[in-house]
C-alpha cells in the first residue's frame, strides 16, 4: 500500500515549478482509496488508486483548472513510482475545517470552522468579497445545505454556484434572501 506522506513528498518534488499547486499539495490532507480499479496486464496485475486532497475553503477556491491539471500530473507520476500502480482519479474536496498553520505532516494545524465561515473564506479567495459579506447563515438540512444570504436576486445564481463548488455539486441547495 502506498503511504500518503510518501506520495505527497514525491508529488511536491514534481510540483516545484507550480507554486500554487505545490502550496495546495503541502496544505492538503491526502487520502488514498486503494484499488478503485484493477486489471490484469501483460506484466501482471495492475491497480489504480483514487487520491483525494481535502483542503480548506481558501485553498479549494485557488484550485483552478491549471492547478488541478498540475496536481493530477504530479500525483499520477508519484503513484506510478510503485510498479503496477497508477492514478485512477484525483478529487478535491472541502476538509470541513480551516488550515491554521503551514505544517503539512500529521493531523495538526486544522481548526473547526462553520459552513458559513468556510463559504465566506471561499468567496473572499475567489474574489467575491461582496458575496462573502452577504452570507448570513449556512446549515445542513435533510435535503443538503441551505444558504441564507442578503444578496440581490441577480447575485443568487453566483452564490449558489460557489456554494456548490465548496460543498459539492450533488447537494440540494436552497437559497433564500434574508429578511
Amino acid at each position: 500500500m502506498i503511504d500518503p506522506e510518501t506520495l505527497r513528498g514525491c508529488a511536491i518534488l514534481l510540483l516545484s515549478l507550480d507554486a500554487r499547486a505545490e502550496e495546495i499539495a503541502r496544505g492538503a490532507i491526502v487520502e488514498i482509496t486503494p484499488e478503485t480499479r484493477a486489471w490484469d496486464a501483460s506484466h501482471g496485475r495492475h491497480v489504480a488508486h483514487t487520491v483525494t486532497l481535502a483542503l480548506d475553503a481558501r485553498a479549494l477556491a485557488r484550485a483552478d483548472h491549471g492547478t488541478v491539471d498540475s496536481l493530477t500530473r504530479a500525483f499520477a507520476r508519484a503513484i506510478a513510482e510503485d510498479p503496477g500502480a497508477s492514478l485512477d482519479r484525483l478529487a478535491l474536496r472541502w476538509a470541513g475545517g480551516r488550515r491554521s498553520s503551514s505544517a503539512y505532516r500529521g493531523e495538526g494545524g486544522w481548526e473547526p470552522v462553520s459552513r458559513a465561515e468556510a463559504l465566506r473564506d471561499y468567496l473572499d479567495e475567489a474574489g467575491r468579497p461582496d458575496l462573502a459579506a452577504s452570507v448570513v447563515e449556512v446549515d445542513e438540512t435533510s435535503g443538503g445545505v441551505r444558504v441564507v444570504g442578503e444578496a440581490s436576486e441577480a447575485e443568487r445564481a453566483a452564490l449558489g454556484e460557489h456554494a456548490r463548488a465548496l460543498f459539492g455539486p450533488g447537494i440540494a441547495l436552497s437559497l433564500r434572501l434574508a429578511d
